[in-house]
């Protein structure tokens, strides 16, 4: 992704780069940093972006988080989930729920999981 798709992205879909930033748990800056070219935009991001963009086109508020996550033919568990990502029950429920895990393949998954994002989470997780 380059910084102007960046740019046409976040406006199309009517964030500034503070709201943007707080979505994607990144400092304040980082948004504006990427936009103007200062630093090297993540891998991670067009996934992430994408799981936003969801969010905020899902018509339903308030539905409940699917269990699992990926195919039919290989759906993880929650169970699952925790022990891959070594994090609690909640937290993988509110990822489930806000979307960053839903739908995704193996491949999706382990790219999240070794993403600079995710290890963000992580530690906000961790911090409360």
């Amino acid at each position: 992704m380059e910084k102007d798709e960046l740019r046409q992205f976040r406006e199309r879909i009517g964030l500034s780069q503070g709201e943007l930033s707080k979505r994607l748990s990144v400092a304040g800056n980082t948004v504006s940093r990427w936009e103007l070219g200062e630093r090297k935009i993540p891998k991670f991001l067009p996934l992430a972006l994408e799981t936003i963009e969801r969010r905020l086109s899902e018509s339903t508020v308030g539905s409940s988080a699917k269990s699992t996550v990926g195919s039919n033919a290989g759906e993880l568990s929650v169970a699952d989930i925790m022990k891959r990502f070594d994090a609690g029950e909640t937290t993988v429920r509110r990822w489930l729920k806000e979307g960053y895990l839903a739908g995704r393949t193996e491949n999706d998954l382990l790219e999240f999981q070794n993403s600079e994002w995710f290890q963000t989470l992580k530690r906000n997780e961790n911090a409360k």
